[in-house]
């Protein structure tokens, strides 16, 4: 049972939840651009509907095994796929899952002319943004390090220090 909580809004809890997440996850979590996390949202990538069905199946498991819920109404789907059965669709747990011809992720529209039908790859572009992704999240994940750290009273010497980073920039950091 949880004593101690954190407060609402604490730089920690993004934080702490990513720490958890991964930990969770690690089994079924694959590096992009077949898998992309950002908090609580998750994209999954695969070369056909089957290969998803498994892998949506597998992160099912992993997560309502320890105690949390993949919203079946929020879950959707797209594909590429123009040869291949559209009638048959995603499921879990026997629900059939919405299919999107286009979805937005972390302000990035993802269309169905941006993947490769026949190689099943991701284009340029795409790449692209899930390398500014990738970025961004690192950048977001050091910052609640820096102030997490703040927060539970480490000087700023000493995160610059452990980080091997200036005080100027834990300063800079620190105020955003």
């Amino acid at each position: 049972m949880v004593q101690v909580g954190l407060h609402q809004g604490s730089a920690l809890s993004p934080f702490l939840f990513n720490v958890v997440f991964d930990v969770l996850t690690e089994a079924v979590r694959e590096k992009p651009p077949w898998c992309f996390l950002y908090a609580d949202d998750v994209i999954l990538l695969a070369k056909s509907k089957k290969a998803l069905q498994r892998k949506l199946e597998h992160w099912r498991e992993a997560l309502e095994s320890r105690g949390l819920r993949i919203s079946r109404s929020k879950t959707e789907y797209m594909t590429t796929d123009t040869d291949g059965d559209q009638e048959e669709s995603i499921q879990m747990d026997g629900i059939k899952l919405k299919r999107v011809t286009s979805f937005k992720y972390l302000g990035s529209m993802f269309e169905p002319s941006e993947v490769s039908a026949t190689s099943g790859h991701q284009s340029h572009q795409v790449r692209m943004e899930a390398r500014r992704r990738e970025a961004r999240e690192k950048r977001i994940g050091f910052r609640g390090r820096i102030v997490g750290m703040h927060e539970a009273g480490q000087s700023i010497r000493t995160i610059a220090n452990n980080l091997g980073i200036s005080t100027k920039t834990v300063l800079r950091w620190i105020r955003r």
